[in-house]
């Protein structure tokens, strides 16, 4: 897919904040934005997104322009998902990114990552990882994008999200 030329520079990431905005504020942009780009599972998630948005130990970055939410990403600490893999304390797991769809394909994603990834380290992450939609490319664009940085990654795998394929990277 040609990546169609926009100004980058109209879209600002943000480090979502429970103490300095509520989560229900920005709940019917985030879950509209999630609904339009996983028809199939965002019902899984309802209830779910004021919970992980809301917790402090989580990083979410939105991605605004002129005033509304574009797309936004979620990263999770490891032990609080898989509690078996509490040593791990210095990964947190990129568990949602979403991006309108007619926004797609424009190298936003990568403004949103980079965001997550300053981020992460500030708050003492040495790790990132994710699993990458094998059916679209994302997991080529993913390693492409990550290359020299990615320390594991697994093989294509089908899950209840379509076809996956898992990354981690060092921050």
């Amino acid at each position: 897919m040609v990546e169609e030329t926009l100004n980058k520079t109209l879209f600002l990431p943000e480090i979502f904040r429970p103490d300095a905005m509520s989560y229900e504020s920005i709940s019917t942009q985030i879950e509209e934005i999630d609904k339009l780009c996983f028809p199939l599972t965002y019902t899984k998630r309802l209830g779910l997104l004021n919970q992980w948005f809301n917790n402090p130990n989580n990083t979410a970055i939105t991605l605004n322009r002129s005033g509304f939410i574009e797309g936004f990403t979620l990263a999770r600490p490891v032990p609080e998902i898989f509690p078996d893999r509490g040593t791990e304390s210095d990964v947190a797991n990129a568990t949602l990114t979403a991006i309108r769809p007619e926004l797609q394909h424009k190298g936003l994603v990568q403004i949103l990552m980079n965001s997550l990834d300053k981020e992460l380290l500030r708050r003492g992450f040495k790790y990132v990882e994710r699993n990458a939609k094998a059916e679209s490319g994302w997991n080529y664009t993913l390693a492409k994008a990550y290359e020299g940085r990615i320390v594991e990654k697994g093989e294509p795998r089908q899950t209840e999200f379509g076809l996956q394929q898992y990354f981690k990277i060092r921050l």
